[in-house]
């Protein structure tokens, strides 16, 4: 477990960066909310703009397995949590002729 902390704390905000991953960009998208008015107008939420950061501060959670020799290689298998993920977007509310 040592060995794999060492590994991540030293490699893995080198090569998120490197991989172009944070931040890492988000698909826009919409939605609608509500209930139709008497205008027909229904409110509707554009996300646009979104992005991920964080990656970089995953962390071991748990034991690793112990070293599995598989063909000319070594496994290790690990759980990695990722629990300081931030996501931002541009949101654009409209309800009927408002726009917030």
């Amino acid at each position: 477990n040592s060995y794999m902390d060492a590994v991540i704390k030293e490699n893995l905000h080198t090569a998120v960066f490197k991989a172009g991953l944070d931040p890492s960009f988000i698909s826009d998208f919409g939605t609608k909310f509500g209930v139709q008015d008497i205008y027909g107008n229904i409110g509707e939420a554009i996300f646009n703009r979104g992005n991920l950061t964080g990656l970089d501060k995953a962390r071991r959670k748990g034991d690793c397995t112990k070293p599995t020799p598989s063909g000319s290689t070594m496994l290790i298998n690990c759980t990695i949590s990722l629990t300081q993920l931030i996501t931002e977007y541009k949101i654009l509310i409209r309800n009927g002729t408002h726009i917030y």
